[in-house]
């Protein structure tokens, strides 16, 4: 199963990150923060 999530492409591009990668990255950190943000201003919301 994680052979469908790249898991299995480890041996061409284990040295370096590629631009997709690093992307998903900055994604997830934001996404992380939005989230973290609004559950902090709902929990203050709805007191």
């Amino acid at each position: 199963m994680s052979d469908m999530f790249g898991g299995g492409m480890s041996s061409g591009s284990f040295g370096g990150s590629t631009v997709v990668e690093k992307n998903l990255d900055r994604i997830t950190v934001v996404a992380g923060i939005l989230f973290g943000i609004s559950t902090i201003a709902l929990t203050l919301v709805w007191r």
